[in-house]
């Protein structure tokens, strides 16, 4: 599915308070602006703040009825698809209305591409292909198909060179792994050869392949710093001879995630309070937050304006072609996503050996946290639908719907937990 931009009007935009202006690299000179007071400054500061909660205030009110809504449907669908009709003693009508023998048949022929025979025991605790398709959907949701061409257009092909980004707990790792195991654009490989090219997967020391570890300018920095910063080992890679794969994950999980590693992001929460979008209920006040990206550090006004606004960098902002692909297919599509992100470099798969699945951990290596999660683990965590309100308090439950960018969600198919 090609993805191209669109503009459409969503309640975040009503109150993106912290406008990139604010964080755009900008030089004004001293004699364009005359200095406002201190007193001028407090009460321009008061202003903003009135304004915010006004504004806040209002859109919390089209919550609840978003809310209504969700509450209806869920109720539709609850009896269009039989929830709720069998008793506790009907569990083999249950599992019989869900799946069927063709559902049963992808799932064990996917696992046994991957080199996984599944027992029956295990079989039975993973989402039935059904099930996945209904909240995942049956293909890959790419956006920035449309910009491969001009990529291949503009970069020979033996120096091009393919990396991954995305903001943390997104999946980086994943692609990085499937695309060093499985991809690689010919001419470079047939100009550096094939020395330690595929055998070392995490530094690969000539990336004949092309396939390298992370964008030079490093795969959690934000896009703004891609000019004018590079990490230390990337310092002569030609930033444009370089694809960006940007990996995305549904907001709600990847704000769970971020509970549990927050990464360099810091704001006020706590176990039981998080991922805590508002400081103060009564007020309407945000738990600001902020992120560091090595020298850099940004703010924002939650964790929830954290997802619209990292990835809206590249989606707004970005003149380079890159492509920005689902977590969640990753793991249910993977074949088929890693292929056509190959094929947008110009390359190809590897055709001397069967397509390489990450079955193990794809997070190896300090910062990671404790949390492994395999191939099995990750289908029955990501295959099944979200718990209601992904367990979020109700707060923060209303906060979210109010603050993430419904655009940003829309292309990629993500929707609120019901």
């Amino acid at each position: 599915m090609v993805i191209r931009s669109c503009k459409m009007f969503s309640l975040y935009n009503s109150f993106n308070w912290n406008t990139w202006d604010s964080l755009a690299l900008k030089e004004t000179s001293k004699d364009d602006v005359q200095p406002l007071t201190q007193l001028e400054l407090e009460q321009q500061e008061r202003n903003e703040q009135e304004r915010k909660q006004k504004t806040l205030s209002k859109t919390l009110h089209d919550v609840e009825n978003i809310l209504a809504q969700h509450r209806s449907r869920a109720k539709r669908n609850q009896i269009l698809s039989g929830e709720g009709v069998f008793q506790d003693g009907d569990q083999e009508k249950r599992t019989a209305s869900f799946s069927n023998e063709q559902d049963r048949e992808h799932i064990v022929n996917i696992f046994r591409d991957a080199g996984v025979e599944l027992d029956e025991e295990t079989l039975q605790t993973l989402p039935s292909w059904s099930t996945i398709v209904s909240h995942i959907g049956d293909a890959p949701k790419i956006y920035g198909l449309d910009s491969c061409e001009k990529f291949r257009e503009m970069i020979p092909a033996v120096e091009r060179n393919v990396g991954c980004c995305g903001m943390f707990n997104s999946g980086t790792n994943l692609v990085t792994r499937l695309l060093k195991e499985n991809c690689q654009i010919p001419e470079r490989v047939d100009f550096y050869g094939w020395k330690d090219t595929f055998e070392k997967w995490q530094m690969g020391p000539y990336d004949a392949h092309g396939m390298r570890w992370q964008v030079p300018w490093g795969k959690h920095t934000a896009a703004r710093y891609r000019d004018i910063h590079s990490t230390k080992h990337a310092v002569e890679i030609e930033k444009d001879s370089l694809l960006p794969v940007v990996t995305i994950r549904h907001p709600y999980d990847w704000m769970k995630s971020m509970c549990v590693n927050r990464y360099t992001a810091k704001w006020a929460h706590s176990q039981g309070n998080c991922p805590h979008l508002l400081k103060d209920v009564s007020s309407m006040t945000t738990t600001e937050l902020t992120v560091r990206y090595g020298d850099y550090e940004d703010s924002f006004d939650s964790l929830a304006h954290l997802w619209n606004g990292w990835y809206n960098q590249y989606r707004e902002e970005a003149t380079y072609p890159f492509v920005m692909v689902r977590f969640e297919d990753l793991i249910f599509h993977t074949k088929n996503v890693t292929t056509q992100i190959c094929h947008c470099a110009g390359g190809e798969i590897r055709t001397d050996r069967p397509f390489f699945y990450i079955v193990d951990s794809a997070k190896e290596g300090p910062g990671h946290g404790r949390d492994r999660t395999g191939m099995v683990k990750a289908w029955i965590k990501y295959g099944n639908p979200m718990p209601p309100r992904a367990d979020f308090s109700a707060d923060d439950y209303k906060a979210a719907i109010a603050f993430l960018d419904s655009d940003l969600m829309d292309i990629f198919g993500y929707q609120h937990p019901q």
